[in-house]
């Protein structure tokens, strides 16, 4: 495997995450090995979840990048209309390297609204927070705040659900 291998298979299938991706952009092959599990619970208007993963990358030429990542997820999503919907995705990740004796952390929170125009046609409005922490040089921490507006159109009609893409991303639904 390599970096761009591995960053589209984390590219959630049918919808765009303009997140940044979990990959490290080196020319070294390397064995990606990993697992997930995910628990999504719907129930007319409301869907709430959790999921862990766990993600180990073992380098070919040298082990100084050798990694493991743990994962977790919370998400809630409640339809308040037909056309409007708001969810929230909370994320924890814990990333350590071997050799290097490091570790970081990342919490992510996502609040997104979204509206559905037509059978077809959809938005959504999305706050996200991030705050990433460095065990070993606080240079590299920081809090970050982002919103995104995302417009959608999609031909099979699936599209028309309300989740936003985050919360489709996780539960596997379409759009």
């Amino acid at each position: 495997a390599n970096s761009a291998d591995i960053f589209r298979q984390v590219q959630p299938e049918g919808v765009i995450d303009p997140s940044t991706q979990p990959v490290q952009a080196l020319a070294n092959p390397f064995e990606s090995t990993y697992g997930t599990i995910d628990w999504l619970f719907e129930r007319n208007r409301t869907r709430f979840g959790v999921g862990a993963g766990y993600f180990q990358e073992d380098y070919e030429l040298t082990d100084a990048f050798n990694r493991d990542r743990l994962s977790y997820r919370l998400l809630a999503g409640r339809e308040l209309s037909r056309a409007f919907g708001v969810n929230a995705v909370v994320t924890y990740s814990d990333e350590s390297y071997d050799e290097l004796d490091r570790e970081f952390a990342e919490t992510m929170a996502d609040v997104s609204l979204d509206w559905r125009f037509g059978r077809r046609v959809y938005a959504s409005l999305t706050y996200r927070w991030i705050e990433r922490s460095d065990d070993l040089t606080p240079a590299n921490e920081f809090d970050e705040s982002q919103i995104w507006l995302l417009f959608g159109y999609t031909r099979s009609g699936q599209g028309s659900r309300i989740g936003g893409p985050m919360l489709t991303a996780i539960g596997q639904g379409g759009r």
